[in-house]
């Protein structure tokens, strides 16, 4: 059976193919597959090209014309691979487990010119078979070209025998510790911290530090959690401890940056000039909810809520999932233009809490939204409240549809049997979630609430833990 030309067909199909007529090849996935070979001659480059052409027109639904380039006695060709809704990933968990060895093989180690100098040198190393495993097999080229990077950076700021083994997340680690410890306190680790991964010396000594101190505080809940981010200052600026918050490296280096380390930036005076660069007037917010409907008429275009915070700044408000096989709620998701910087996600409790500071409510539950209904005229009424939004926030919401009639009868099929009622539940929370930001009076208040949403989802800010991201 004929599959579509997506980044995880192509994947699976080519898992342990790595001979085609006689010539060795390696390829690569990143927003093209790039096949690259090294023929003997122009006759074999041939039936190279022949044969893989045959193989991909036997195999998928789409024939693909590659772009031909030379490259030395190498040759490239290049195809366009078809976006997917159920885009192919590596899991978070991986990816974490994936840095975590590569920082053992290299921070850790005492020779001082130990480290990775090519891909080539990270799949040669005697323990690489470990990394295959944690990856259920080869290794993603862009994976690895990420890790190299990283390191690069991390060997210049923290490389030292000293640190103690690095582990991922579970019983006896010092992340399990801190998320425990934090759990007590009252608050949500992923609300707090950012960090994927902690990097420590003597674990034992320092959560034996942490726990003294924090025993010396003994105020309220709020109070404590502000105790244990200076403790946690003090010692990630002794090199002693660092909780680290990854993302793949996109850009031809890796970027460290410091975040909450400087508690002076606390001060509302300091607080206030450092946010003004984050400042946008209304008119250059643009917010766009897409309520038209793709081509086949069962489900919506897009599944998300997207917001232009000025040129540099974008948020995407989207079902947690993505994949629309369940109800859900809500992730609120910020992005900067610039590769020299990092987003993040805003923690749910605190874009409620902002809402409710500026008189406005909204609860990102969906069960409150529509997920039953016992007649066509009960959905019908259900629906009435909405369309009354839609007329309300029309003329500052790009909905793409002419009317808010359009609208409804969008969400009627939506809801309907072929459709996606899981989606169309999500859209309305959007909706619901806009229409209440909209109501936030004066314009500086409007503005400055989106200044605060980026905050929180860089998690800046006397609230959240010191830590360093790595991008």
């Amino acid at each position: 059976m004929k599959k579509s030309f997506t980044a995880k067909n192509i994947i699976l199909f080519f898992k342990d193919k790595d001979n085609i007529s006689g010539t060795r090849f390696d390829y690569f996935i990143s927003n093209k597959l790039e096949i690259k070979f090294e023929p003997k001659n122009t006759v074999l480059k041939n039936i190279f090209k022949r044969d893989l052409l045959k193989l991909f027109k036997d195999n998928f639904l789409q024939e693909k014309i590659p772009k031909e380039i030379k490259n030395g006695k190498k040759y490239i060709l290049e195809f366009e691979v078809e976006q997917e809704y159920d885009t192919f990933q590596v899991s978070t968990e991986i990816q974490e487990k994936g840095t975590v060895w590569i920082f053992n093989q290299v921070l850790r180690n005492s020779d001082k010119n130990a480290k990775f100098s090519s891909v080539e040198d990270i799949k040669k190393h005697p323990k690489y078979g470990e990394l295959k495993k944690i990856f259920g097999g080869e290794v993603p080229r862009d994976w690895l070209e990420s890790y190299l990077k990283q390191q690069e950076k991390m060997i210049q700021l923290f490389k030292s025998p000293e640190w103690d083994l690095f582990e991922y997340k579970g019983s006896g680690t010092f992340m399990q510790y801190i998320m425990d410890l934090v759990k007590k306190l009252g608050y949500s680790y992923p609300s707090w911290n950012p960090s994927d991964i902690w990097l420590v010396k003597e674990k034992d000594e320092v959560k034996k530090e942490i726990d003294e101190n924090l025993k010396k505080d003994g105020r309220t809940q709020g109070q404590t959690i502000y105790e244990l981010n200076d403790i946690l200052r003090k010692l990630i600026r002794e090199k002693r401890v660092i909780g680290l918050s990854l993302k793949k490296v996109s850009g031809k280096k890796a970027k460290f940056e410091y975040v909450n380390i400087d508690s002076r930036i606390f001060d509302d005076k300091i607080l206030k000039r450092v946010k003004k660069k984050y400042n946008v007037p209304r008119s250059n917010i643009k917010i766009k909810l897409n309520l038209s409907l793709n081509n086949e008429k069962n489900s919506f275009k897009t599944q998300d809520l997207t917001i232009n915070v000025g040129n540099n700044s974008r948020f995407q408000i989207k079902d947690n999932d993505g994949r629309f096989r369940n109800f859900g709620n809500l992730k609120f998701e910020y992005s900067p233009s610039s590769s020299s910087a990092r987003g993040g996600k805003a923690p749910v409790e605190k874009v409620e809490e902002l809402m409710k500071v500026n008189n406005v409510s909204f609860k990102n539950k969906y069960q409150n939204y529509i997920t039953s209904w016992s007649s066509q005229e009960d959905l019908k009424n259900k629906l009435k409240i909405y369309k009354k939004k839609i007329e309300q926030i029309k003329n500052n919401v790009e909905i793409v549809v002419n009317t808010s009639d359009e609208a409804i009868e969008n969400f009627e099929l939506m809801f309907g049997e072929g459709g996606n009622k899981y989606l169309a539940n999500s859209k309305l929370m959007q909706l619901e979630f806009i229409w209440q930001v909209l109501q936030i009076t004066p314009s500086n208040n409007y503005e400055e609430f989106w200044t605060d949403m980026i905050w929180i989802s860089l998690k800046k800010g006397k609230d959240f833990a010191p830590h360093g991201k790595l991008f």
